[in-house]
């Protein structure tokens, strides 16, 4: 039975952390390595850690250099087979997951396995089917709290830091190109993200520049960058986005 480590990085997330660290702590899976990777949080979210510690294999509450670099603190210290990023306020979609997930054997050449996620929107609920990962070379295909990535690939290739917002979606796309045939998906419901505070224009902009970045000269990209940088009203962007969920087929509302 393959060690699971889950990484739950935060800060300033008392609201929202509990959530998060009852659905990891929750999951029928026996052998589950549990980390916790605080930014030097003062809003009491160290409280919460410390009152579920005896269920947190490692937690640490230090200054680091953004969300990326937390992360990578976290594989450091991992141990396990395979480790999953459950980021304080998203969970798991039941305590039956991982169970369901690594209960049979996985080959040994899949490296990531994916799936869908429920993601919660200011315009809605929606069940997300990935994308194909041949998609990898312009857009992120899934969600990363929906992934287990074997922690060998992980060592390998570290979240670029210099990146704000977009480094998993590097990260995703430097293995693909290495290693096109080690993504598996499966058709289960993983996780459930909340985006409700993940659209705001400046986190567009920051998303943008680092796509901008990774992808460098792919000219279709550069419409968007140049739709965002053009300053368009948030309200019209947040219209746009809800238009774009509505129609694809691969969004489907559930509320």
């Amino acid at each position: 039975m393959d060690k699971i480590s889950i990484v739950t990085v935060c800060f300033n997330a008392s609201k929202v952390l509990e959530q998060t660290i009852q659905s990891v702590i929750n999951q029928k899976y026996q052998n589950i390595e549990y980390i916790v990777i605080d930014g030097n949080s003062t809003d009491g979210t160290v409280e919460i850690i410390k009152k579920y510690s005896d269920k947190i294999d490692y937690w640490v509450s230090e200054p680091d250099n953004g969300i990326y670099d937390a992360m990578n603190k976290g594989v450091n210290v991992a141990t396990g087979t395979w480790v999953n990023f459950m980021n304080a306020g998203d969970v798991f979609f039941d305590e039956n997951v991982i169970y369901s997930i690594f209960n049979s054997d996985i080959k040994e050449d899949c490296q990531i396995i994916y799936g869908k996620t429920i993601v919660k929107c200011p315009w809605g609920k929606y069940i997300v089917t990935p994308n194909s990962v041949n998609k990898l070379d312009r857009t992120m295909p899934f969600c990363h709290q929906s992934t287990f990535t074997r922690r060998i690939l992980l060592e390998e290739f570290k979240f670029d830091t210099r990146l704000n917002i977009a480094s998993d979606f590097n990260f995703f796309n430097l293995v693909y190109k290495k290693y096109k045939s080690c993504f598996l998906y499966l058709d289960y419901l993983i996780s459930i993200f909340d985006a409700c505070d993940g659209v705001s224009s400046v986190n567009k902009i920051d998303m943008l520049n680092d796509y901008e970045l990774i992808l460098k000269n792919k000219l279709y990209f550069k419409r968007y960058i140049y739709m965002i940088k053009k300053n368009i009203p948030c309200k019209i962007m947040n219209y746009i986005y809800r238009l774009i969920w509505y129609f694809k087929p691969r969004f489907k509302r559930i509320n």
